[in-house]
This record gives structure tokens, sequence and C-alpha cells, in this order.
């Protein structure tokens, strides 16, 4: 297996490398509370057990450069698969069934979706061989649920380490949610 491309840097007249990670765990739709399709809707809590793996990503599976035809696949250069992390929904808290998702969704991880008013529970499992944590935007969370770190204050949300687990609350109040004028969801 072949790591994640590389970028070198010029620094003080030395080359740095560094591994390039591109993660896009999930998708979060939000719904107004306004909308004709939840008038009746009662806050809940919404549970999602999702695990970051490391995978071989092909980013040419048909063989075919479909972006941009007439350049051909080896704008890549000979390979075509790199080691990724993802981050795949699965069915419960056992991480054994991996819930289904459409092929056109390629790498994105789960999409996670909630209505104003709700409570979403993030079951995190780290399968991968690095730290992993989940960042959400636009709803609210206490500092040991924001899945990141500051130099002299770490959570263990922040870098969840291999082989363990972390449950992240996530509320989602109103000001989440789109205005009257907005359409019926947001992303």
């Amino acid at each position: 297996m072949i790591p994640a491309p590389e970028l070198q840097t010029q620094f003080s007249g030395q080359i740095m490398t560094r591994t390039v990670s591109r993660l896009t765990p999930f998708l979060l739709i939000l719904i107004p509370p306004h909308s004709s399709a939840l008038s009746t809707h009662k806050p809940h809590e919404a549970h999602y057990y999702i695990a970051a793996e490391n995978v071989q990503w092909n980013y040419a599976p048909s063989g075919v450069n479909n972006i941009m035809p007439a350049k051909g696949i080896d704008v890549w250069g000979d390979q075509l698969s790199y080691d990724k992390v993802r981050y795949i929904e699965y069915t419960d808290a056992t991480f054994n069934t991996e819930k289904t998702q459409d092929p056109h969704l390629g790498i994105l991880g789960a999409t996670l979706r909630a209505a104003v008013g709700d409570t979403l529970k993030i079951h995190f499992k780290n399968k991968a061989k690095q730290p992993y944590s989940i960042h959400p935007h636009g709803v609210f969370y206490t500092k040991a649920n924001e899945g990141a770190e500051y130099a002299g204050a770490t959570t263990k949300g922040g870098a969840v380490k291999p082989g363990e687990t972390f449950t992240y609350t996530w509320k989602v109040p109103e000001s989440a949610g789109p205005d009257p004028n907005d359409g019926s969801s947001i992303v």
C-alpha cells in the first residue's frame, strides 16, 4: 500500500514533507421547525454509529478520467489507489454491519439528518491507525464534544485513539436551521 500523496515545502532551506489528509466525515442536513414537513415534529435523540477506517481508495475505478477525459488517467501518475481514512456508518454499537451507502457518494462519509430541537449522539469508534475525531458545524456542542484539541486543553473526543470509542453529543438549536425564506433544509 502506498500512503496518501505528500507535499514538499521549502522552509528555511530545509525540505519538509507532510502527508496530505483529506477527510469528509459526514454531511449534516438541518430542517427548520416551521417546515410544513415538520409541523408535528417532536424533538428527539438520534443515534449514529460512525467508525474511522483505513481503506485503499481508487480515484478512477472505471479506468477512465471522468472529470477531464481528454487528459486520460495519466494525470494521477502510475497509481490510482491511495491509503485513505473513511468515516463509515454502522447500524449499531457492535460496529459489525455497515449501513448501505449509495455508490455515487464515493468517499463521502455518513449523512447525518436532524431537525431543530433534536439531539445527536454520535458513537464514534476509531478503527484507523492514528487518532481521529469528528468536528461539527452548525450545531451546539460543549468543549468536551467539539472534536478538537487546543494547546494545554485536551479532551478525549479531541483525538480518539485507535481502538477507542467516544460518544459526542450535539444539540440542534433553532439558530442552526434555515430562516423562513430559506428552503426546507440547509446543508
